[in-house]
């Protein structure tokens, strides 16, 4: 998802992330989890959300002093997201079914919503 020029809003989101713990022991601790969070500001023609989600949500933490991987995390989907920006604005956004990007136009109640079920 992106905006083809440079444009203010807010936008909210649900997305999955899989955490796991105690990495090097069988068995380890494995979850789903769901984020809520809102990013808001200006969003430029390079910024992707898709990445940003990604790279806020794909971490690994290692112990300093074994050096080992002790908890992993991970997205797995994006399941909501609500876009809040001047009516007529446009984005683009390619859903988790589709394989082209489709463009989107925000109408007047300033509001457009995705979500998968």
């Amino acid at each position: 998802m992106w905006f083809p020029r440079r444009t203010q809003g807010i936008i909210d989101y649900i997305a999955h992330v899989s955490e796991e713990e105690d990495l090097e022991q069988i068995p380890n601790s494995y979850a789903f989890v769901e984020k809520i969070g809102q990013r808001w500001g200006y969003f430029t023609t390079e910024d992707s959300f898709y990445k940003y989600l990604s790279k806020r949500y794909t971490q690994t933490f290692v112990d300093p002093n074994s050096l080992k991987a002790y908890y992993k995390q991970q997205l797995v989907s994006i399941n909501g997201i609500r876009i809040t920006a001047a009516p007529g604005t446009t984005v683009y956004v390619k859903e988790s079914r589709d394989t082209d990007v489709e463009r989107h136009v925000i109408g007047p109640t300033g509001v457009l919503e995705f979500y998968d079920d």
